[in-house]
């Protein structure tokens, strides 16, 4: 479950990050409100898995603890990607 869960909010979080304009990982800015849409419908059930796999606090925690880090994560991960002109 908790292997789920944190698959759900990593996606939620990547998904999220992708479909802003200021995103520099992908040449192409990924579909903007349909990906917004999935991401947080991603990130409410990540959490509630998060929540049935654990207590309630802890699952908030956890599921802000994984989307933060990836939030974070991501745009250091675009500075390895070549620069494209």
């Amino acid at each position: 479950m908790s292997a789920l869960a944190f698959l759900l909010c990593l996606t939620a979080a990547s998904l999220a990050y992708l479909s802003s304009p200021q995103q520099r990982l992908l040449a192409v800015r990924s579909a903007g409100r349909r990906s917004r849409r999935l991401a947080v419908l991603l990130a409410i059930a990540g959490t509630g898995v998060w929540m049935g796999a654990a207590d309630v606090a802890s699952g908030l925690v956890a599921a802000l603890l994984v989307m933060m880090l990836t939030s974070v994560a991501l745009p250091y991960l675009a500075l390895l990607v070549p620069e494209r002109r």
